[in-house]
């Protein structure tokens, strides 16, 4: 009855202590109870160090304040950077990558986070954003430590092996000897370390590398620098690349942000007490942002720009109160900038007073050479005029071809949809062997690889794509899953070189394929009425409607390259207009409005057109054949007339036979026509 008493207070424990079969040794414990004469001593308390206790709870307090101010002071920071939307993307994209990984209960400390900063210099101060990166590490709790150490690998080269790895134990120890991650160490142009130079070089960046290892490593490495060095840089080591979480790429800034760091500049650098002529956001304001968007591509440096713009405005400033002075005004105004302050003097100006000019005027037999100055002058003020009217400028050099352009549009939408980051143009005859082959494709890993086939080699008919490389293109192409989207762009001549092994070893479809077909005359009609406005530039309705017969006379050769025509056609016009003007009286300045004399048809196509007739008239050709000619080119004339399509009059294949010099001859007159 007592055990029973005893299981009825415990049942969970009914099976397992009082069953029937250890009753003998439930027994032989309470008999062992019985004769126990003392009670066992009690256990000693632990021993709390309250100091301790207390120092670590002060610590882990301070920094809890210290990552709450990093926060604070890194929101700040963001918000006063000019530009840099994909920047800011990213930089945000890690904070919520960290986030999901902590509500998803994994340990975002495991993750990458060696980053690399690229770009032409200026664009943010490349330093400037590692630091930025470096707090937010901090403040979202990925670092232990807030120690930033900052360093070149011209310094990391002079150092040595031996100088780096006291770097990075100094850092291990400066602040939090037991920290996971001890700090941040910022590396400004890596690509003087390349390991192809000195064997130094490579166990420099094996003792990076060693640091920067995800889970053994106890530092987190951020490379910056100009973006043709960091590529060929991480071309060069693919460690590098498999070590880093990403590669934020720094986009030149445009019109506007340039402006936005244009009045910035003035307003800090003066304290807010210059004043400028037609306000900060005025037509002057624009015209100088402009100029300096112009500038924009390879060694562009964006904020150093802006900066000696700011520079040049004030001792342009400078030179005209010194005049003022000088001539006796009183009332000298020392805090505002005039319109030539910021865009500097007006061209007519410069050309009333040039030495040189008039020195020039004084040249005997000189003609030419003072027509093409005055064209010059010319095209100055013209540009000076409209760029005071927010026009774009009347000279530039033509564009890229359709192409191209259709070939980047492509990739930039193609970007988010096959996850790939950047876009890299390559030539074909970069393509030479198979290293350099493996290099590009290892390198283009996550991105877009267009391939330009109308290069010079492409256009010779010996050029050949060696076997050993076709067979690397075509493995690593048609391979599935590859984080790749490649594009490849040329003429039908050089595409269709390689484009029957690449359908028959990758299974191309065919509507992987695109042909872009010749122009219709509502297409070139269409484009070229964009072109006008492209370029700010008016025609009459007469120009306009030579421009297209001429154009539609081209489409029939085999050299009109349809958009690149009509730039040369609006070039060229362009260029008869200044030289019109430039043999006119000078006068007020008015709107470029093209008549239909300054369109000539001789420069549409690759190469000048031929005159048959004259052609023929010297040759052996038959008579006959010249009058199935002359009767063709007066179809295609009466067609144009009466606004016919003239394809569907005059036949585009012919067969001649016969003599293979005359063949040549006839040939060559009906290719071009």
């Amino acid at each position: 009855m007592e055990c029973r008493q005893n299981t009825s207070r415990f049942p969970s424990l009914l099976s397992s202590l009082w069953g029937p079969r250890r009753s003998q040794q439930s027994l032989s414990v309470s008999t062992s109870t019985q004769t126990q004469t003392q009670p066992p001593a009690p256990a000693p308390a632990p021993k709390i160090d309250i100091a301790s206790t207390l120092q670590k709870k002060r610590s882990a307090e301070q920094d809890r304040v210290s990552r709450e101010t990093a926060q604070k002071e890194l929101v700040d920071e963001i918000e006063n950077l000019v530009g840099l939307e994909n920047v800011k993307r990213q930089l945000l994209g890690v904070q919520n990558w960290v986030q999901i990984c902590r509500r998803h209960g994994r340990e975002p400390r495991n993750e990458w986070y060696n980053i690399v900063f690229q770009g032409n210099p200026g664009t943010g101060e490349l330093s400037t954003i590692a630091r930025i990166y470096a707090k937010m590490l901090y403040a979202i709790g990925i670092s232990d430590s807030n120690t930033i150490k900052e360093t070149s690998g011209r310094d990391l080269a002079i150092k040595g092996p031996q100088g780096v790895q006291r770097l990075i134990k100094e850092m291990v120890n400066s602040d939090s000897p037991s920290a996971p991650t001890a700090g941040v160490l910022i590396v400004d142009n890596p690509h003087t370390l390349m390991p192809s130079k000195l064997e130094s070089h490579r166990e420099i960046l094996d003792c990076l590398l060693q640091a920067m290892e995800r889970k053994t490593g106890r530092i987190i490495v951020v490379f910056i620098g100009h973006g043709p060095d960091m590529e060929t840089f991480l071309q060069e080591n693919p460690r590098v690349q498999h070590q880093t979480c990403s590669t934020v790429s720094f986009a030149d800034f445009d019109r506007h942000e340039l402006h936005q760091l244009l009045v910035r500049r003035i307003t800090e650098a003066f304290g807010g007490k210059m004043q400028v002529e037609g306000g900060q956001d005025g037509q002057y304001m624009q015209a100088a942002a402009r100029r300096l968007a112009r500038s924009r591509g390879e060694g562009f440096t964006n904020i150093y720009a802006v900066r000696q713009l700011v520079e040049t405005i004030a001792h342009r400033q400078a030179e005209c109160l010194a005049e003022q002075q000088d001539v006796g005004m009183e009332d000298v105004d020392y805090f505002f900038f005039s319109k030539d302050d910021i865009l500097g003097p007006n061209p007519s100006d410069i050309r009333s007073q040039s030495v040189a000019w008039t020195s020039l005027q004084s040249f005997v037999g000189q003609e030419p050479v003072k027509a093409s100055v005055r064209e010059v002058f010319g095209t100055v003020e013209e540009n000076y005029w409209r760029e005071v009217k927010n026009q774009k400028r009347s000279w530039r050099i033509s564009v890229s071809s359709a192409v191209a352009k259709v070939s980047k549009v492509e990739s930039q939408w193609t970007l988010p949809v096959a996850n790939c980051v950047a876009v890299t143009v390559k030539p074909l005859s970069a393509f030479n062997n198979v290293s350099d082959t493996d290099d590009i494709l290892s390198s283009t890993v996550g991105k877009a690889l267009i391939i330009d086939m109308n290069t010079p080699e492409t256009d010779d008919n010996d050029f050949q794509v060696s076997d050993s490389v076709l067979d690397m293109l075509i493995k690593e192409l048609s391979a599935n899953g590859e984080n790749r989207c490649t594009i490849l762009v040329g003429s039908d001549h050089a595409v269709d070189t390689l484009l029957p092994e690449l359908k028959e070893a990758s299974r191309m479809l065919e509507h992987q394929v695109v042909r872009f077909q010749p122009l219709t005359r509502e297409q070139m009609e269409e484009l070229f009425q964009a072109k006008l406005q492209e370029q700010d530039v008016d025609a009459t309705p007469e120009a306009f409607q030579a421009a297209m017969d001429i154009l539609e006379s081209a489409r029939m050769r085999k050299d009109f390259d349809n958009a690149r025509g009509i730039e040369r056609l609006l070039t060229a016009a362009n260029r008869n207009f200044d030289q019109r003007r430039s043999r006119a009286p000078d006068g007020p300045l008015s709107q470029r409005v093209l008549e239909p004399e300054y369109f000539n048809a001789d420069l549409v196509g690759g190469k000048a057109a031929l005159a048959f007739r004259e052609e023929l008239r010297h040759s052996i050709v038959p008579d006959d054949i010249i009058s199935v000619l002359k009767r063709y080119h007066n179809e295609m004339k009466i067609a144009w007339f009466q606004g016919h399509e003239p394809r569907a009059r005059v036949p585009c294949t012919l067969v001649f036979k016969g003599a293979s010099g005359k063949l040549v001859l006839v040939f060559c007159v009906e290719d071009d026509y």
